[in-house]
């Protein structure tokens, strides 16, 4: 089925899932929270937004309200389906930098849409059409607002690129990822990940990653006059007294002693 949609409930919170998306998908976060690791991209929702992604790899973290309720309407679709209603409409897409996905924001016809979604009472020999209809008409809407150029991001396949592994090492460098999620992200097996990885930094993920968050740990100590006790965590350091060691072994110095 070119197009399909689901209801995902949930009573317990979930925490960086990996998630392989094999088509196209509209997220509408109905209840809860929703956060996405997505390429070199990473987004919390607010309750008045909503997601379109690619079809590919990403983390998501799922969080239910203080009732432990969490909803969204999932909105499946496919690029032979997109590419359909390009031709219908004899569209022209202009090719754009692509996206792995876009946080748009709800308006009062978008959530009166998702409500007509979920209330659908159609028979199932008819929901193949119903969806499909249901989807264009989102699509018309969308298009209205945002001009086509957004639909180029959806009609590609993924494939990596060196510069696109760049890209989701160095805007995760300080994300907490794990290198396992960062391989996930990439499409690639944790062995072809670390291969990669020391054929263009020139050292192992722990190493180079270490690093990272040591030089950041310079710029808040130095330009901001942070204390140690305030940053170890942010910068995922199990304890403060590891965090020092660190950056004793990294600068020579202790991390007061570094401070102007």
């Amino acid at each position: 089925m070119g197009v399909s949609v689901f209801d995902y409930h949930m009573e317990e919170s979930s925490v960086r899932n990996k998630i392989i998306l094999n088509k196209n998908l509209f997220s509408f976060l109905i209840e809860g929270g929703k956060e996405v690791y997505y390429g070199k991209q990473h987004d919390k929702l607010t309750g008045n937004q909503f997601l379109i992604l690619s079809e590919g790899n990403c983390l998501m973290t799922e969080t239910t309200t203080v009732q432990n309720r969490y909803r969204s309407l999932l909105l499946f679709f496919d690029v032979q389906v997109l590419e359909k209603f390009v031709k219908l409409n004899r569209l022209v897409i202009t090719k754009s930098s692509p996206e792995p996905y876009l946080v748009l924001e709800y308006d009062e016809y978008l959530r009166f849409f998702v409500k007509s979604l979920s209330d659908h009472k159609i028979a199932s020999s008819f929901l193949p059409n119903f969806l499909e209809s249901k989807l264009f008409e989102l699509l018309y809407y969308l298009i209205s607002k945002l001009g086509t150029s957004f639909l180029y991001s959806f009609m590609l396949r993924p494939g990596g690129t060196q510069n696109q592994f760049r890209e989701i090492v160095e805007n995760n460098s300080l994300k907490k990822l794990s290198v396992e999620e960062l391989a996930f992200l990439s499409n690639m097996s944790l062995s072809t990940f670390k291969r990669q990885f020391k054929e263009i930094y020139h050292t192992s993920p722990a190493k180079w990653f270490l690093k990272q968050r040591l030089q950041f740990a310079a710029v808040l100590l130095a330009q901001e006059n942070k204390r140690p006790i305030e940053i170890y965590e942010e910068l995922g350091f199990e304890s403060l007294s590891s965090f020092i060691h660190s950056f004793k072994t990294e600068y020579g110095t202790t991390p007061r002693q570094f401070q102007p």
